[in-house]
């Protein structure tokens, strides 16, 4: 009876340590996004929003952040959140939410993006290419929609 009471104690303890490091490991993550978007919108502040006009000059500025200020910090996030580098879809998906906080939380992204907006072909291009599955689906769409070969 005290080596099941021991086994017993012995596995909670085991839990309760999973547990706390699942918790260290969440806080990290948290504090890594937030490291991740004021570096992400301190790059974009740097560029006058007089000059975004249009929705790849709008990509070209975060493609510019996110490669050279955030690149590291990106890295850290996806690492502390437990995800793999390798998955190139949870990798966009992370991209994307990450992308949507900044556009809440970053007023210069704000002015970009309302500069961009005037035009609204320009807008609906920025909108479209943050929408990754929407495109992936459209292509594929007219990749089975071909003509089949006549076989003789």
């Amino acid at each position: 009876m005290k080596s099941v009471r021991r086994i017993f104690l012995l596995v909670l303890s085991f839990t309760s340590i999973a547990i706390a490091n699942a918790q260290v490991d969440s806080a990290k993550a948290a504090k890594a996004k937030e490291k991740l978007i004021d570096t992400l919108c301190s790059c974009i502040s740097r560029t006058d929003p007089s000059t975004v006009k249009t929705a790849e000059d709008a990509q070209n500025v975060l493609i510019k952040c996110f490669s050279t200020d955030g690149l590291t910090q990106f890295v850290e996030y996806v690492q502390a959140s437990g995800m793999d580098l390798t998955d190139t879809k949870a990798l966009q998906d992370v991209g994307q939410k990450i992308g949507f906080e900044l556009s809440l939380k970053c007023t210069a992204l704000t002015k970009m993006i309302e500069n961009v907006s005037k035009d609204s072909g320009e807008f609906k291009k920025l909108i479209d290419a943050g929408n990754v599955d929407s495109t992936e689906k459209k292509s594929s769409d007219t990749d089975t929609k071909q003509p089949k070969e006549k076989s003789n």
